[in-house]
């Protein structure tokens, strides 16, 4: 009797145990764009993405590779570009 307790505490805590690691949820990405030209902001603009169903840390890694930024120079006119997101 009490070695069927200790094994229905072990698989109980277990199954505990796995479904916390593997907690799923909604995220919302917000992204800004900012382009300028020669150092003076000529445009910005936000998206948004929404995650539905997914691991933080894979929602964290899906919105970050919405980040970037460039830039371009030529006949002296300077162009950037950068994206930034935030994961909520």
């Amino acid at each position: 009797m009490f070695m069927k307790k200790v094994l229905l505490m072990m698989v109980l805590g277990g199954a505990i145990a796995l479904t916390s690691c593997s907690k799923k949820g909604d995220y919302t990405c917000d992204c800004e764009s900012t382009m300028s030209t020669n150092g003076v902001t000529d445009i910005t603009s936000s998206v948004s993405f929404e995650y539905k169903d997914q691991k933080e840390e894979d929602a964290k890694d899906l919105c970050s590779a919405n980040e970037s930024s460039s830039n371009i120079s030529l006949v002296g006119i300077t162009s950037s570009s950068v994206t930034t997101c935030t994961l909520k």
